[in-house]
């Protein structure tokens, strides 16, 4: 994991290129956009008292916005849980109790 963390924290910053592409929208992001993002979403939950070794439910379609919060929390150490949009409430209630 070292290898990806070093990237992203030297590398991305420095690239120009076109990091993530949603399918449906076309939208685009590049490695410094995807950067700030994930340095704005870690600054969000680290301010919300999330920290390492925590558990969260990511819900969300494949998107930009979501991709970049699972990095986000993946790089603070905190545990993701992701579930499709079409899990039930009572599933997720499930989920937010275990």
């Amino acid at each position: 994991m070292n290898r990806y963390i070093d990237a992203i924290s030297k590398e991305w910053p420095q690239r120009k290129d076109i990091a993530l592409q949603e399918y449906s929208t076309g939208k685009c992001v590049t490695y410094q956009q995807l950067d700030c993002l994930i340095a704005y979403i870690q600054n969000y939950l680290t301010l919300h008292g999330l920290q390492k070794g925590d558990h969260i439910i990511l819900m969300g379609n494949s998107s930009i916005q979501w991709c970049a919060t699972f990095l986000a929390a993946s790089l603070l150490g905190i545990t993701i849980v992701p579930i499709s949009p079409k899990t039930s409430q009572e599933d997720t209630e499930c989920l937010f109790k275990h």
